[in-house]
């Protein structure tokens, strides 16, 4: 028989950590990357977790073992676009940060994506520039 896995791996999206001392407990969220705005990223785990509590919804088990190697576990966007969607969706979120700032921030970011869309790279250049 194996022996199961501590609960401190780090593998999780968000992890819940509690110590022997209330004022030490947090949370931690390591999904965003280094180009995300903390600010946004922690207003959504926020407005997530209020949004929770209210429907006194139940915390999943937490997951043991690695997360990454699991196909059953639901997946986050992929690219901008992906991205765009799921937040045009969920109007739980979208209410909790503000239809105008919500209905901005979907524009901004669809503007972005249609210029990244639109951008000639330095590697398209070089590999079809004819005149050469």
């Amino acid at each position: 028989m194996s022996k199961p896995q501590s609960l401190s791996t780090r593998a999780p999206l968000v992890r819940a950590i509690r110590s022997a001392r209330p004022e030490l407990w947090r949370f931690e969220c390591r999904r965003p990357g280094a180009d995300a705005n903390p600010y946004l990223a922690l207003a959504a785990i926020a407005a997530s977790a209020a949004d929770g509590m209210r429907r006194g919804a139940t915390p999943p088990d937490p997951i043991e073992g690695d997360a990454y190697a699991r196909d059953d576990l639901p997946e986050l966007p992929g690219s901008l676009e992906a991205a765009i969607a799921a937040f045009g969706e969920d109007d739980t979120l979208r209410q909790a940060l503000g239809k105008g700032f919500s209905d901005y921030y979907v524009t901004s970011r669809a503007w972005e994506l249609k210029a990244w869309r639109e951008t000639v790279t330095d590697w398209e250049r070089d590999r079809y520039d004819r005149s050469v």
